[in-house]
């Protein structure tokens, strides 16, 4: 739903071909981060190739988190008909309870704060706390490091999710209607 002229420009200067190699590439190892952050949040093996990625993923639970509650979480909220799966929803060492999303983008931006207001709208709604809001980014250049992110500004992200999801749902009002 967002623009991101950036990605047209690059997809322009690089060729359609290679972009689409490139972007299938990010989202298998996505996919693998996303497998092996699940492993490793229960004390699971992972794959040796992903391995140095998955040290990122132990590093930060051993620093931040003191009780993994959840990963992989799908939730919906029927009443304003959307819903997500979470990368891991957990008590910090604080005390706090988070929902926690896996970036493995060059940067984390308040884009992704978005996301994650709607992961807290959805915990709500399932009656679970959520106190706080971390994107973790998983370097992919350097394989064993991470950098954390919190959001601060929930409400107003909150609204802009919400507007978004509104903007989404008139513009494809007939589609949802025929699902509902």
């Amino acid at each position: 739903m967002i623009e991101k002229p950036y990605l047209d420009n690059w997809r322009h200067r690089v060729g359609r071909e290679d972009a689409d190699k490139v972007l299938r590439s990010a989202a298998e190892f996505g996919k693998k981060l996303h497998g092996a952050a699940q492993k490793v949040a229960w004390h699971e093996p992972v794959e040796s190739e992903i391995e140095p990625y998955a040290a990122a993923v132990r590093a930060f639970l051993d620093k931040h988190v003191l009780e993994v509650l959840g990963t992989e979480l799908e939730l919906i909220n029927p009443d304003l008909r959307f819903g997500g799966t979470l990368d891991l929803y957990c008590q910090l060492k604080d005390g706090t309870y988070a929902v926690v999303d896996y970036k493995t983008t060059a940067q984390l931006t308040r884009e992704h704060g978005l996301q994650l207001a709607a992961y807290a709208l959805l915990c709500r709604k399932h009656d679970l706390r959520v106190n706080r809001r971390l994107a973790v980014r998983v370097k992919k250049n350097r394989p064993g490091e991470f950098s954390v992110r919190q959001f601060e500004d929930h409400q107003e992200d909150v609204q802009a999710f919400l507007g978004l999801l509104e903007f989404w749902l008139w513009r494809h009002r007939a589609a949802v209607g025929r699902a509902s």
